[in-house]
């Protein structure tokens, strides 16, 4: 009979006495993608992967790319019930994860509309240049990126892709300023 807190318990213990046991982490790590502790999971398998598993970083790229999965998933159920700022958190938690995951930016423009009160802004723009950079085949993005340049930007003709690992955030001149104009200050 399946006993997880009894497994979870001896791999802490195993992994206690010899902080170095390969396997031990690997397999706790499993152990904790079943639970759906995915944090956890990532952290074991990337231990496993720094004593030499020879098979853990495939594995760490497998997991990543589920963790972040499951957080758009989050995100996706917090749309639902119209709870844009957790949504939004969570999208971009799965940006961190996967800096590749088009869909992720994509979702974060959208989330970033709704919480504008259904108005483009420019906390869109970058989202939507990166989700075009994995995804140059994206109506969607294009024409929100359309919207987006039509009705929200001030920009100058040319500018540079944004940093995939920048945050994206509101305006740089502070609260109560409206976010939907983007400022020559606000660029990079």
């Amino acid at each position: 009979r399946k006993d997880p807190a009894k497994a979870e318990e001896s791999f802490r213990e195993a992994i206690r006495l010899v902080p170095k046991y390969v396997e031990a982490h690997r397999n706790y790590s499993y152990l904790l993608e079943e639970q759906g502790d995915w944090t956890g999971a990532i952290r074991e398998m990337r231990e496993s992967a720094q004593l030499g598993h020879p098979e853990a970083g495939v594995q760490l790229e497998r997991l990543t790319k589920k963790a972040a999965v499951a957080r758009h998933n989050e995100g996706t159920a917090f749309s639902k019930q119209d709870n844009w700022p957790e949504a939004l958190k969570a999208f971009r938690a799965a940006v961190e994860m996967d800096p590749e995951m088009s869909k992720a930016w994509f979702s974060i423009s959208v989330a970033e509309y709704k919480m504008n009160g259904g108005e483009h802004c420019e906390a869109q723009y970058a989202p939507l240049m990166r989700c075009i950079q994995l995804d140059p085949n994206n109506a969607d993005a294009h024409f929100h990126l359309g919207n987006v340049q039509q009705h929200a930007l001030q920009l100058p003709r040319q500018l540079p892709l944004p940093n995939p690992r920048a945050p994206v955030g509101p305006c740089r001149r502070g609260r109560g300023h409206r976010r939907h104009r983007l400022h020559r200050e606000d660029l990079p």
